[in-house]
């Protein structure tokens, strides 16, 4: 699977790819893309890069997750990409905000492998 994980933490970035790669035995078919922020990622994603999974933090410099949401899915080729928000914004209000701008599920922080995996899971039942 091909990953893309946004946040402005390299631990937490890290410490997602670790509990992924646990999950999926360190599959080598895996690949991993990182972004410090929404502005970043754009960057990347216009290279048309193929992602199957987005993993975005809300809360970040220069362009935060909702703003990058929204961007992504006015692109054809990202319009249908599963992504998963990955934050501290744990108010009910904060949750209907980001689905509305197009996330497809949403868990809050501390980091919970099993959680995420879970996630990844009812996007990807045969992962």
């Amino acid at each position: 699977m091909k990953f893309f994980i946004i946040d402005d933490s390299p631990v937490t970035r890290e410490i997602i790819i670790k509990e992924i790669s646990k999950k999926r035995s360190s599959n080598p078919d895996d690949s991993f893309t990182e972004a410090n922020d929404g502005m970043e990622a754009l960057t990347i994603i216009k290279s048309s890069i193929d992602i199957d999974i987005i993993l975005c933090d809300w809360n970040m410099p220069n362009m935060n997750g909702i703003d990058f949401v929204k961007v992504l899915r006015k692109l054809d080729k990202y319009k249908e990409t599963k992504l998963l928000m990955v934050t501290t914004e744990s108010d009910r209000k904060n949750v209907l905000m980001a689905i509305a701008a197009g996330v497809n599920d949403y868990i809050t922080k501390p980091i919970d492998g099993d959680k995420i995996w879970l996630k990844i899971k009812n996007f990807f039942p045969e992962a």
